[in-house]
């Protein structure tokens, strides 16, 4: 992808002991450069790179993640602490609350004992049409 004047090195910025780029070296339109190259880039090579670049970054990042593990367990282990004890397990998961309990139903329709209603909430309509033709709902007891 480099033309045979570019090299991976002339397009690579400063880096630091620890592999990352130097703030103060970096040029101010770092950010805005572009290797001449992929200007030529159409649609599914530009795809093909960002998944290439995207694969590459991830395991840069596995490889940091284990470099500073090592890094941090040995200066822990120099010290005498213990790494696990200072940093913990991990995050604490959050307790799952059980759903609540459905409540027991309070009153039954007369004539269909599949109707219940426990009294909370809006009166359903079986309700409402007993209460307005006078019969009651039976109560059930608690």
């Amino acid at each position: 992808m480099l033309d045979r004047n570019d090299t991976a090195e002339s397009q690579t910025a400063p880096v630091t002991s620890t592999g990352t780029p130097a703030r103060d070296d970096l040029p101010r339109d770092y950010l805005t450069m572009t290797i001449p190259a992929l200007r030529d880039l159409r649609g599914p090579e530009i795809t093909a790179l960002i998944e290439a670049a995207t694969k590459q970054l991830a395991a840069w990042n596995e490889a940091e993640k284990k470099r500073l593990t090592e890094k941090w367990i040995s200066e822990a282990t120099r010290s005498g602490l213990d790494l696990a004890a200072i940093v913990g397990t991990g995050r604490a998961r959050p307790v799952r609350k059980s759903p609540a309990a459905a409540a027991k139903p309070a009153m039954r329709h007369p004539d269909d004992p599949s109707l219940t209603w426990n009294g909370t909430g809006r009166q359903p309509t079986w309700y409402k049409d007993l209460v307005d033709s006078g019969r009651a709902p039976v109560r059930l007891k608690s």
